[in-house]
């Protein structure tokens, strides 16, 4: 209930507002964890040029990740990459 005196000096209830304001924070759009199919396309949408330089990079990161020893650093990579261009022809 509120008086004239709230009304001309704008009395504000902060625990009430507070509540009002927890409420609007936790309230979760229902739309948010719905998957969004229209920007999925596959390889073969893609020019052959560029399935064949994805399959090439992939082709890449699992043979350094096989013989990965430590982290990707720089001192790790070189001699694993200088064996990528030997082995697989690259």
């Amino acid at each position: 209930m509120t008086s004239d005196f709230d009304d001309v000096f704008g009395f504000i209830d902060e625990m009430e507002a507070s509540a009002n304001e927890a409420e609007l924070v936790t309230q979760i759009p229902s739309d948010l964890f719905e998957e969004d199919k229209s920007y999925l396309p596959s390889i073969d949408t893609y020019p052959v040029k560029t399935q064949q330089e994805v399959l090439r990079r992939l082709k890449v990161i699992q043979f350094t990740e096989k013989r990965l020893k430590g982290g990707w650093t720089e001192k790790n990579l070189v001699p694993i990459l200088n064996q990528v261009e030997q082995e697989l022809g690259l």
